[in-house]
């Protein structure tokens, strides 16, 4: 073919070309390299940007098209896949965009693009393929998002983190501005939470609610959603919405430079009772107004957020109480006497965890005896607290009496199975300790050993002469074990909540609990003890008692002289 005919020819390959596209379902754009030139766009073009198609441009014209960046910076023209292609030959695959329409909605597109190559593999061409993928990708985010609340909400019990999680997960993913209040009982509110995405401005909500107390009776925004418990949409947030929901101009000011132009005010309901609202907004960081689309999943997360915080105000509340009770059974005070002294601890378990009924006493038994008692309860929470107080009372009334400490383990559990309830576990060490004959006996029903500090600085951990639990059965025995406790010797009880760390091998715990009851200042039995809670990393999933007993070197000497 001669060069005139092939001239005549290229309008009618363009025209064939453009019927072509014309069918795809996606858009096609096509344009010159090197120069950039965009020839050819298809009507789906136009459809997913509602945009005219760009013809005759070169790259610098591609910034018509806005597409936005991750942080909301406008594209330029040579961001765009095209762009690339053009410049240097580059393949883009399935490259997700957030733009702005031209009718200035926002959607997410999907953009692929590759060169064409002449015979010679020279390219001659660049192409593009947009497909709309707005509703698709934000129906994942949606259901994403969904399903990180569900896991991240139900991760804790303490009412902080709760307010904390929701935090992280909306800001800045779906908004710029979020605040959370909560009804108090007498009717006014309480803001809980707050975030913002620029720098600076975290405590903006704050210190508004501060100035500017929160009121129910206003009309719009947070007032109306209180008393309808319906969501509301203000997809423009202007000044006459601010007039609405502003007491006066000072108020309306300091809303009105949080910089919202669009926002989301969401009902807390827990049971069909509204217990709060939450604010969501976006600012200039995100041009995208919410639509009422948005709605729905935000109301979801609301509901989430709503029954985690009344579960983990419920928990704390009981968890306090049943705290209060085991601290309320446990001794005021230790008695005085005469044969050395003693120092105990009691930590309630982590944040989420209720209390495990762990107990600890000291008693001044008749002939210079002493009693050291350390048990803990199966279970937790209030039942666990009152059943360690009855098992306390119980022993200490048995150890009074006098016996062997297998002998009063034996009666406390005779006693469980005789009250016509079904028998509470649990596990404790008695011991007596002797002065006159330097002698500590113990029984352990299925709790840890005691440890020994002898007073020239060797540790070890007694002999296990371990029984079973109280209340498997009525016919239970126990061992006793005996050994010396000389002058400065001391003598350390607890509960497995020091040792027992999940994740962590028990073992490495022991040594490094051993290792600081060895490495402590003999002499600061108070000392001792914050050492060893110190060294065991008692933050933990469970309670921890424990008790340390030193026999004093004067009286001990003198008894034994």
């Amino acid at each position: 073919m001669d060069e005139p005919e092939r001239a005549r020819s290229l309008p009618d390959v363009q025209s064939l070309l453009s019927a072509v596209l014309e069918q795809l379902p996606v858009g096609v754009i096509v344009a010159e390299v090197p120069g950039g030139r965009m020839i050819l766009g298809n009507e789906q073009v136009a459809a997913v940007m509602r945009h005219p198609f760009i013809a005759s441009a070169e790259v610098e014209g591609y910034a018509a098209y806005r597409g936005l960046h991750p942080d909301g910076r406008p594209y330029r023209g040579e961001d765009w896949p095209l762009a690339r292609t053009v410049a240097t030959g580059e393949t883009v695959e399935r490259e997700e965009i957030r733009y702005q329409r031209g009718d200035d909605t926002h959607g997410v597109m999907r953009v692929s693009s590759a060169p064409v190559h002449d015979g010679d593999g020279v390219p001659v061409l660049a192409v593009a393929m947009i497909e709309d993928v707005t509703e698709r990708a934000r129906l994942a985010d949606q259901l994403a998002l969904l399903a990180e609340a569900g896991d991240a909400l139900s991760a804790s019990l303490d009412p902080d983190t709760v307010v904390d999680t929701v935090a992280r997960l909306l800001v800045p993913r779906v908004a710029d501005y979020w605040a959370l209040d909560l009804l108090r009982d007498d009717g006014s509110l309480q803001r809980v939470g707050s975030a913002h995405a620029e720098p600076g401005k975290e405590h903006l909500a704050f210190e508004i609610a501060s100035a500017h107390p929160l009121e129910v009776r206003i009309p719009e925004g947070r007032g109306a959603v209180l008393r309808t418990g319906e969501p509301q949409l203000v997809a423009r947030y202007d000044d006459a919405f601010l007039s609405a929901i502003s007491r006066d101009a000072e108020h309306a000011a300091a809303l009105r430079a949080v910089g919202l132009h669009s926002a989301v005010y969401l009902p807390l309901k827990v049971r069909g009772r509204v217990t709060g609202a939450m604010l969501l907004g976006r600012t200039a960081r995100t041009p995208e107004a919410y639509e009422q689309v948005d709605v729905g999943p935000l109301e979801e997360i609301a509901r989430r957020c709503a029954m985690a915080l009344a579960n983990a105000t419920s928990y704390e509340r009981e968890r306090t109480t049943a705290e209060q009770l085991q601290r309320s059974l446990l001794p005021d005070c230790l008695p005085a006497l005469q044969c050395g002294e003693a120092r105990v601890r009691y930590l309630p378990g982590g944040v989420g965890m209720e209390v495990g009924g762990d107990w600890y006493d000291v008693l001044a038994l008749p002939g210079g005896r002493v009693g050291l008692v350390i048990g803990d309860v199966v279970g937790r929470g209030t039942p666990a607290a009152v059943v360690m107080g009855h098992l306390r009372s119980g022993l200490r009334a048995y150890a009074m009496e006098g016996g062997r400490p297998d002998e009063v383990i034996g009666r406390l559990n005779t006693l469980e199975h005789t009250l016509g309830t079904t028998p509470s576990l649990a596990t404790l060490v008695y011991a007596i300790y002797e002065p006159a004959r330097g002698l500590l006996s113990y029984t352990a029903a299925g709790h840890p050993a005691p440890l020994v500090r002898r007073a020239c600085g060797q540790v070890e951990a007694l002999p296990a002469c371990q029984g079973m639990p109280l209340g498997v059965r009525a016919d239970l025995r126990w061992e006793i074990a005996s050994v010396a406790l000389g002058p400065g010797d001391t003598l350390v009880l607890y509960t497995d909540g020091l040792v027992e760390r999940r994740g962590a091998s028990l073992d490495a715990v022991l040594q490094r609990v051993l290792a600081a009851l060895g490495d402590a200042a003999a002499a600061d039995l108070d000392g001792l003890c914050d050492a060893i809670l110190a060294a065991a990393d008692t933050v933990g999933d469970d309670d921890v008692a424990l008790l340390a007993f030193r026999a004093d070197p004067p009286v001990a000497a003198r008894l034994l002289g």
